[in-house]
């Protein structure tokens, strides 16, 4: 168990002139005080540091881009299809190339293995 101390909480007081309309700091009352907490690491949520592990995918001639995670993208090019077939919903059949972008065409497994996370691939079908 780990004890973590975080000072969170400051309050000022405020009044309200009443002919002038404007908020102005009364006689400085701040108010402080300290959290105390105590909990495990293994329950520590650490918001900061989660890594972007998605390319981006879209459909030739659309402006949106959609998330894929890129272990779902599997390591073969046939995974790679095949993953991109049921996030758009088409046939294997239908895909003419996949694209990274800008120029790049993924044609064998090497190339799959190359892509790497916040890469956008265009699907031609």
């Amino acid at each position: 168990m780990n004890t973590y101390t975080h000072n969170t909480y400051t309050h000022k007081t405020y009044t309200q002139k009443k002919n002038q309309g404007k908020r102005v700091l009364s006689n400085r009352s701040d108010v402080s005080c300290n959290i105390t907490y105590k909990c495990s690491d293994e329950n520590m949520v650490d918001f900061g540091s989660r890594e972007v592990n998605a390319v981006k995918a879209r459909i030739r001639g659309q402006a949106d881009y959609i998330e894929i995670d890129i272990a779902d993208l599997g390591q073969t090019f046939e995974d790679l299809k095949f993953s991109l077939c049921n996030e758009f919903d088409i046939d294997k059949e239908d895909i003419v190339c996949i694209r990274k972008l800008p120029d790049v065409r993924i044609t064998n497994d090497k190339d799959v293995k190359r892509i790497r996370a916040g890469r956008k691939i265009e699907v031609e079908v």
